[in-house]
This record gives C-alpha cells, structure tokens and sequence, in this order.
C-alpha cells in the first residue's frame, strides 16, 4: 500500500532546467525576485497576468545561437511562471506567437540579432492556480 505525501509537501520546492545531456547540468532557477536580480539572469519587462520577465544572460551583442530558449516571471517577489521561447512559429492555441514589434515590451535588452525574426514563440507554465493575481 502506498501512502502519498503530494496534499500535504507538494511535489517540490526548487525549479531546475536541465541544460545538457545529463542531469548534471541542470541549471537551478532562483526562486525569488532578489536571487534572480542578483544573477547572471537579466530582467525584462513586467506583463500583467504573467510577471516580471527575466532571461538568461541575455546581451544586445549576443548570438541569438547563445539565446537560452527559457524565461522565468515573477510575480509578488516569487516565482510563479517559466515560458520556453522559440526564434519560430508554432501554429497552435498553446503557443503564443509574437510579431518583432512587441520584443522590447517584454525583453530587455532586445538582442540584435534577432532583428532577423519576425516573430518569436513562447509557451507558459504557471505555477500558481490564478493567473488574474500576476499584476504588474
């Protein structure tokens, strides 16, 4: 018989992104506003119903080779969302697809190299219950 412990401890308390073959490279996502704004993780834009956008090591001269495909938000000092984001377009209602003329709404600094695209994709992942709470 197994007894399960997810009402009462939840199923984690870190977020990691595996950034590699192997376990190992796993990268731990700061868990508040002050860890990631004392990283190498660079800050965006605040979106209602998303969050204060960050990405990692992100620079105007970057690569967009270098461009690490994940965002995390954050919202009332935590973390409650990451997006994967895509230099392409994904035809469905689980993307979000946006035109090269909204990317300084939400990225900052807007790399130059992706002048080259003219749209980007992202797909969220909320963890909270209400996105209606993510205010700016």
């Amino acid at each position: 018989m197994s007894i399960s412990i997810l009402p009462t401890t939840g199923t984690g308390t870190n977020l990691y992104i595996q950034n590699g073959t192997t376990p190992e490279s796993s990268i731990l996502i700061p868990s508040t506003l002050s860890e990631a704004q004392q990283s190498a993780w660079s800050q965006g834009q605040c979106i209602p119903y998303m969050g204060i956008h960050f990405y990692y090591n992100i620079t105007f001269d970057m690569s967009c080779d270098q461009l690490f495909p994940v965002v995390i938000l954050y919202n009332k000092g935590q973390l409650n969302t990451f997006a994967w984001m895509f230099l392409s377009v994904f035809q469905d209602k689980r993307y979000e697809v946006s035109p090269k003329k909204v990317f300084p709404f939400f990225i900052s600094p807007v790399p130059k190299c992706m002048d080259s695209f003219d749209f980007l994709t992202t797909q969220h992942v909320y963890l909270t219950d209400d996105i209606t709470l993510n205010k700016c």
